[in-house]
């Protein structure tokens, strides 16, 4: 069990574990030293998807679904962890070209936010990735806050 402190605090009676996991990968991934240890190796990053935003949506979907059939058990009671890089979220100073995107940055949050929306009393936590920080440092912006 769990006790809430606030609306954004939790302590835990027992130490959380990792009760499973799944992983989907890239073909240079796959092809590394850890390859043995991923579940799916796409060899198409965009997995026939029309852009890298649904592509990305489908891996986290099944990602989530495998590790909860490794459990044996259904998805009610479930509480979600966000690990970051829920967006592209590509910027001027980023890799990505903002400019190739298939979205604006305030679509991506909005589309995420609405796919989080059924799922948002059982988030315990979210922790920003590299994505949501380049908003931070480009623009003093925090998309996950926003989610």
């Amino acid at each position: 069990m769990r006790k809430r402190f606030g609306k954004q605090s939790v302590k835990f009676e027992n130490r959380p574990v990792v009760a499973s996991t799944a992983s989907i990968v890239g073909d240079i991934e796959g092809a590394g030293p850890l390859g043995n240890y991923f579940d799916i190796i796409l060899e198409d990053d965009m997995w026939g998807e029309e852009s890298y935003e649904k592509a990305e949506r489908k891996m986290y979907e099944m990602c989530v679904k495998n590790a909860i059939e490794r459990l044996n058990i259904t998805n009610a009671g479930i509480d979600c962890l966000l690990g970051g890089d829920l967006l592209n979220n590509s910027t001027r100073s980023s890799v990505a070209n903002v400019f190739e995107e298939t979205m604006r940055p305030r679509d991506q949050k909005r589309r995420m936010a609405e796919m989080l929306k059924p799922l948002r009393h059982k988030i315990l936590c979210a922790v920003n990735g590299n994505h949501e920080r380049r908003s931070g440092k480009d623009a003093d912006d925090d998309p996950t806050y926003d989610i």
